[in-house]
């Protein structure tokens, strides 16, 4: 009885001065692939472009002919990487788009 009780305090104190816990990787958002991004054509329609892209993150109401993808991917507390797609219209069809790509690697 002695040497379990020792054993569960010896447990308790790893367990307590360890910071390495399993941390999950954490995908948010939208996911904007290369094979997506070929398939637009500038004159698409809004109904096109959400069937190749997929419903958009964010989709101001004051500006209606924007539309925003964001992606980051977390682990832990560390930002791994984040990207930031947008497309543009003007009457309902596609105008341009731009690839905001931001790669910020930590590696503590």
């Amino acid at each position: 009885m002695n040497n379990s009780i020792k054993l569960i305090l010896v447990g308790l104190l790893v367990i307590s001065c360890s910071d390495r816990f399993y941390r999950v990787v954490v995908p948010q958002g939208n996911l904007v692939t290369d094979e997506m991004i070929q398939q637009l054509e500038v004159g698409m329609t809004e109904a096109q472009v959400n069937f190749i892209m997929g419903t958009p993150l964010i989709r101001d109401p004051l500006e209606r002919d924007r539309w925003e993808y964001y992606r980051q991917i977390i682990h832990g507390e560390k930002l791994l990487g984040k990207t930031s797609f947008t497309l543009n219209f003007d009457s309902g069809r596609l105008l341009s788009w731009t690839n905001n790509l931001e790669q910020s690697k930590n590696k503590d």
